[in-house]
């Protein structure tokens, strides 16, 4: 992290920095460094190169700290990186890559891979990211995803997919696997969630209608005389 300190020192004409830095690394502070060497003007006033070489240092001493204090640190990294209104999308995303092939924690690499699919659909980069899906099945069951996780992981590969020439058929697989996530649980009696509930709520009060009209007809067919005809005399198209 020192070499990435004199870089940002050179870019900032400041001359204490490099000193300051090898300071916070005697004392183990790297959250500290790490803060102030992402906050700093590298993104903006490095070569693409020297960039995307230094923030993937960063994710690397990042991965160094424990698991939350790691996650803490990347969610720094990923603030600064993956502003979808900011120039230079295709080296943000570059970055971002780098950063995830950098950590080692699966919390890490989860957080790192969901925002970079949702940067890569958001600048309309997704075909430059398309190769990584068919390996998210492997690095979900990896992670030991939780339900949540992975509905968003799921819904992130879908949109990216949907932005994707040619990949109809991946896309509409995608959705399939997002929905399927999904279980129709009891909130209270009578009450469900979910895509499948919803649709039970909307085709619910339709069946209700069929149901007293089919009440109403046998009524009055019971009423008719016997030489009436038996076909139907309800005029609902519900019915």
């Amino acid at each position: 992290m020192l070499a990435v300190a004199r870089l940002v020192g050179e870019l900032e004409s400041s001359e204490s920095l490099a000193s300051e830095a090898a300071g916070l690394l005697e004392k183990g502070d790297t959250p500290a460094l790490l803060s102030r060497l992402v906050g700093s003007s590298l993104l903006t006033a490095a070569g693409e190169k020297d960039a995307e070489a230094a923030f993937a240092v960063l994710a690397h001493a990042a991965g160094t700290l424990p698991a939350d204090r790691a996650l803490a640190a990347v969610s720094q990294i990923l603030q600064r990186v993956a502003d979808v209104k900011a120039d230079a999308p295709a080296l943000r995303l570059r970055i971002l890559f780098a950063v995830f092939n950098a950590v080692p924690h699966a919390r890490c690499r989860f957080t790192v891979l969901l925002r970079a699919l949702q940067f890569a659909t958001a600048t309309e980069q997704a075909e430059a990211v398309a190769h990584t899906v068919p390996r998210i099945d492997a690095w979900a069951a990896e992670w030991a995803l939780d339900a949540a996780d992975q509905r968003a992981l799921r819904l992130a590969v879908y949109e990216l997919l949907e932005k994707t020439k040619g990949a109809g058929k991946e896309s509409l697989a995608a959705l399939v696997a997002y929905l399927a996530l999904f279980e129709v649980r009891a909130r209270r009696p009578g009450c469900a969630r979910g895509p499948r509930a919803r649709l039970t709520r909307v085709a619910s009060p339709l069946r209700a209608r069929q149901g007293r009209c089919w009440l109403a007809c046998a009524t009055r067919r019971r009423a008719l005389p016997r030489t009436s005809s038996p076909h139907r005399t309800c005029s609902s198209a519900t019915c």
